[in-house]
């Protein structure tokens, strides 16, 4: 059975590892809001699972992740013009 990079990058801990937005290296646009919505709870997740559940507020870590997602998806959207420039 073929595991996910998510599923594979989990083990490494961490959201910089376990953050799908890694996946999205080979996309030029911006993912549909369906697939940004999913990306933001996987990562939303792993945020507190990184603190072992304990503590913390799920909105707060809402937020964080859409933070994480969004900064992801703007460095991926500048390489991509950077690549189509030259």
């Amino acid at each position: 059975m073929r595991k996910s990079r998510i599923e594979l990058n989990q083990r490494e801990g961490g959201i910089e590892a376990a953050s799908p937005a890694s996946t999205l290296k080979e996309c030029s646009s911006a993912p549909a809001e369906d697939l940004r919505t999913q990306m933001v709870s996987v990562a939303a997740y792993f945020i507190a699972e990184k603190r072992s559940f304990v503590g913390g507020c799920a909105e707060d870590d809402w937020y964080a992740a859409e933070a994480e997602i969004d900064r992801r998806l703007a460095q991926n959207s500048a390489a991509a013009a950077e690549q189509n420039t030259r």
